[in-house]
């Protein structure tokens, strides 16, 4: 998977995803007490939707290479149910999360031709430090927006995405046409560069997606993570390794999968046996191309082999399945609460990045801090990029270090 044409120096250089957004408003006084969260604010008053824009924006001055877009939540049917809103007023709120992003990432664009009019010494100061740590830095970039699908369990708004129970009484179509109505606006809006299905709990799920996504045929590329509710299933029950990767692994339009969500302790046993799954998928694919290649050879390449053959469905080695990895603090999700409640297991901002090491070695791609988006926890930021940047872990073409993340 080659990376984006939009931010060309990718490849060079380590990329830092953005952090939390739901928990980053709830910081700055949003109330996200809705079953939309933080998509609430995509219909709500200017200076709501500022507040958004303005998140975004922070976090590009802070060192951002990628901002995901506030969709996560959105849900045509709960827009109706609690906004009263039609599926045409629901779906330009899809696309109203990407012009606050693109705006956001305008702006940044153009303090970066004119050096010291961002806003803040704070965020200027993260990223001048970031500059001093990362390759090619202080030269201009071009942020890359992923757009962000949630779970249909998001929009029940009982952390029913941490169960996938309600997959058991839904059929795929009904899966099919939430994620369609959620993406479908903004699919050939070229200010996006990609898609991010997150925190997918079931099996079930993924497949519906992946059927949407053969049926769309989408020019952007795609990740789908996953959580997971012990070192080897996700929360369905599922095995992520064995059953899961196996099952996405013919869908083209998948550049990576991962798990996201996910407490720390369990990301380990996760990674290895998810890389070792890809690496003999990948290796069956070589040995089913050789095969077929001596068949043609011994048939005079003939055509009708050519096209009818079950290769047809498999990924080539250079395409392979990259791993993604954010997993959160180790912190508890309070139903009642709807917020992330202190836990003994969580790990703190230095202690996290030290195991993000591992992780990166274990093939993880993407990682991220699910965790309060707190001042100190930005401080971290410069730590993650100067631990993680001897390594060279793939995801959609990027590597990158996501520090918090709440949507």
């Amino acid at each position: 998977m080659t990376c984006p044409q939009s931010c060309p120096q990718a490849q060079q250089r380590l990329l830092v995803l953005d952090g939390a957004l739901g928990t980053e408003l709830e910081r700055r006084g949003a109330s996200l007490k809705t079953r939309l969260w933080s998509a609430a604010l995509l219909c709500g008053t200017e200076d709501q939707r500022e507040l958004v824009r303005q998140v975004h924006l922070d976090y590009l001055r802070a060192g951002s290479d990628i901002i995901t877009t506030a969709s996560y939540q959105i849900s045509h049917a709960v827009f109706h149910q609690e906004m009263g809103l039609s599926s045409v007023e629901a779906a330009a709120c899809s696309r109203r999360a990407v012009d606050l992003a693109a705006s956001a990432r305008e702006q940044f664009c153009s303090e970066q031709a004119q050096p010291g009019k961002g806003d803040g010494d704070e965020v200027q100061g993260l990223a001048s430090s970031q500059a001093r740590l990362l390759p090619c830095a202080t030269k201009p970039r071009q942020p890359l927006i992923a757009f962000s699908c949630g779970p249909f369990g998001a929009s029940l708004g009982d952390g029913s995405e941490y169960s996938g129970s309600y997959a058991d009484h839904m059929n795929e179509s009904e899966l099919v046409q939430h994620h369609r109505q959620v993406i479908e606006p903004i699919l050939d809006d070229p200010r996006v560069d990609m898609l991010c299905f997150e925190t997918i709990p079931s099996l079930k799920e993924a497949l519906a997606i992946t059927h949407l996504l053969e049926e769309l045929r989408p020019a952007k590329p795609a990740w789908m993570s996953f959580s997971c509710k012990d070192g080897k299933s996700i929360c369905h029950g599922e095995l992520f390794a064995e059953e899961v990767v196996p099952a996405l692994w013919p869908c083209a339009h998948l550049a990576a999968v991962g798990i996201n969500c996910v407490r720390p302790p369990f990301v380990p046993q996760l990674l290895q046996e998810a890389h070792a799954k890809i690496q003999q998928l990948q290796q069956q694919d070589v040995e089913a191309r050789q095969g077929q290649e001596c068949v043609q050879q011994g048939q005079g390449h003939n055509n009708s082999l050519s096209g009818n053959s079950s290769f047809g469905s498999r990924r080539r080695g250079a395409e392979a399945l990259a791993l993604v990895c954010y997993p959160n603090s180790g912190e508890g999700w309070d139903d009642e609460k709807r917020a992330w409640v202190e836990s003994p297991e969580a790990a703190g901002p230095q202690h996290f990045a030290a195991q993000a090491r591992a992780w990166v070695a274990a093939g993880g791609g993407v990682l991220e801090y699910w965790a309060a988006a707190a001042e100190q926890h930005q401080r971290i930021f410069g730590a993650c990029v100067m631990h993680l940047q001897a390594w060279r872990a793939v995801a959609l073409g990027i590597t990158g270090s996501r520090v918090d993340c709440a949507g």
